[in-house]
């Protein structure tokens, strides 16, 4: 997006305890296993999980093999890395993976002297905490199996879902944890988006999922990966690092899930991208028979299972608020359709670049007006980049994506509808990386006149109120129930031929009541458990589609747990 047989009994038994909890309502809950320790753990007493063999151990606990057959119900390959299947230097990674052996994780920690005290307990019953996002059924089902799986070595656990906005702060703003699935959709299709994001320290811009994990090689041989041209010497350094990495992890590797899609039938112009997800302007309506009512022709409706967070551009960086985000703003440059690879005109209508790479020239568009009627300028692109440099998104952390190659100062107006692009070394995925939603152009006065820009500071005006040249305008947001847009009269792109004019999207955690919405057609789209697809995929009036995809689930671990 990010890919032996089970033996019989630990599976049946695995599955048995899992089904029970589904149907006792106790996924979603905090999952309390007897223990010694009832006082909030000190600092000192999570020291544990700094040590690379208690990680090693942990990993040894994950049962891979199930993850996919069971959980996904094989909708998902196993992803042995960061760098998902389908991508430049994914065999570099290949020979080095974990599997599910709790012999070899209790000896493990029995080496490194995490023995059982004389209740059966590691670490004197200090549980390790497992996080997940409400209403996501396969991250509820991986997290209940690990915790069986803990239990058998004698590590206690609690399984604890929480509201999307609220794992994202835990996880960006904290390290209130101890192992957390996240799931990773690419910012720009190049292995560099995975591996630098996920294993790279913090000091240079990468630990996305602040694990806290550091080493200095690794992050030397992903900082001269990223400007290596070379692809067979890029793959060499990151088989290096792999090496590293493997053997001191702060990440599980769960698996590569497959895109599933569920739509009615009376929509029209979806196309899987997995850089921008949902291009609502290209939706319509219309009925494949005739007879048949289309439900609201001209309103699409989502049902999907977490709330947005933030959709300032600035400082946005979840799948929820980029949904909100690329269909608000628009970029100087896009992908189109299911080619997430082409890079196509949106702001900008072409482009060049010096011999040296240095210095990249943008004509713009001319005749764009934001929705507030504002016209859009090179001014604009100045303020738009500079902003996300400056801000360097407090809340979330996506200024990473420009500031790899771009600093304040080095976006230069040449003249009201050109701009350029100085950059201080060559950067080869400059133009993947202006797709991203981070690279949406704000309009400098509307921004201006609601709090303006702020070195480190959030503007709280900005992550609930977008305003931008794209096809849509945000209508309003009541927080965890719904999201509603509306068109943009003034969009550049113009509303001849088929589109719709509103945009709903239903924040529902509970899965039987997206299934039921689907299939009595009240949602056009939905978000499915792979556990439900036999179930909805010959529902009448429903179509299904698959398709390879470069997104990764994964199980972070804190290695600086407070």
């Amino acid at each position: 997006m990010d890919k032996k047989d089970i033996g019989k009994t630990l599976a049946l038994l695995v599955m048995a305890t899992m089904v029970f909890a589904i149907f006792s309502g106790c996924i979603g809950e905090e999952k309390e296993t007897p223990a010694p320790t009832t006082a909030a753990p000190t600092t000192s007493e999570r020291a544990f999980m700094a040590d690379p063999a208690v990680r090693k151990a942990i990993a040894y606990c994950f049962d891979y093999e199930a993850t996919i057959k069971d959980i996904y119900n094989g909708y998902a390959i196993p992803l042995p890395g960061p760098i998902p299947k389908g991508f430049p230097c994914y065999e570099s990674q290949y020979e080095y993976r974990y599997s599910l052996d709790l012999d070899k994780a209790e000896e493990i920690l029995d080496a490194a002297g995490y023995t059982k005290n004389e209740d059966g307990y590691r670490f004197d019953g200090v549980p390790i905490r497992i996080y997940y996002n409400a209403g996501n059924e396969e991250r509820a089902k991986m997290s209940m199996m690990l915790q069986g799986n803990l239990a058998k070595i004698g590590i206690v656990s609690q399984v604890m879902a929480d509201s999307w906005p609220s794992l994202l702060h835990r996880m960006f703003k904290t390290t209130d944890w101890d192992l957390m699935y996240c799931g990773w959709a690419p910012d720009y299709i190049d292995p560099d988006n995975y591996i630098f994001s996920f294993c790279a320290s913090a000091d240079i811009g990468g630990d996305i999922y602040n694990t806290g994990w550091k080493n200095e090689r690794v992050d030397e041989l992903l900082t001269n990966a990223k400007f290596e041209p070379d692809l067979t010497k890029r793959c060499e350094m990151y088989r290096e690092a792999w090496e590293i990495i493997i053997d001191d992890p702060a990440h599980i590797w769960a698996c590569q899930p497959q895109h599933v899609h569920f739509e009615r039938e009376w929509v029209h112009g979806y196309e899987y991208n997995p850089c921008i997800l949902w291009r609502y302007y290209n939706y319509y309506k219309e009925a494949e028979e005739t007879g048949t009512t289309v439900k609201n022709p001209d309103t699409i409706v989502r049902y999907t299972i977490g709330d947005a967070k933030n959709l300032d551009p600035a400082d946005s960086y979840d799948t929820a608020s980029w949904e909100i985000v690329t269909n608000v703003y628009d970029t100087l440059v896009t992908v189109k359709g299911s080619d997430a690879v082409t890079i196509e005109p949106d702001l900008a209508t072409d482009w060049s670049v010096s011999e040296d790479g240095l210095v990249w020239t943008f004509h713009l568009r001319k005749g764009v007006k934001f929705s507030n009627g504002n016209d859009f300028t090179a001014d604009d692109v100045v303020y738009s980049f500079d902003r996300v440099l400056t801000m360097n998104s407090p809340e979330s952390g996506c200024a990473w994506i420009l500031s790899q190659f771009l600093r304040v100062g080095d976006t230069v107006k040449v003249d009201d509808y050109t701009v350029e692009l100085h950059l201080e070394k060559s950067f080869g995925i400059t133009l993947p990386c202006l797709v991203t939603a981070v690279a949406s152009i704000v309009d400098s006065d509307y921004v201006e006149a609601h709090g303006g820009v702020q070195a480190d500071t959030e503007n709280e005006f900005m992550k609930e109120n977008p305003m931008g040249t794209g096809p849509y305008m945000l209508e309003s947001w009541t927080r965890k129930q719904e999201i509603r847009l509306v068109k943009n009269p003034n969009y550049w792109g113009g509303w001849e031929g088929k589109h719709v004019s509103n945009v709903i999207i239903k924040i529902v955690e509970e899965p039987s009541t997206r299934i039921l919405a689907l299939k009595n057609g009240d949602a056009d789209f939905a978000d499915i458990p792979t556990a439900n697809i036999e179930d909805v995929k010959d529902a009448p009036g429903v179509r299904m589609e698959l398709a390879p995809s470069p997104n990764v689930t994964m199980l972070h671990i804190q290695t600086k747990p407070t």
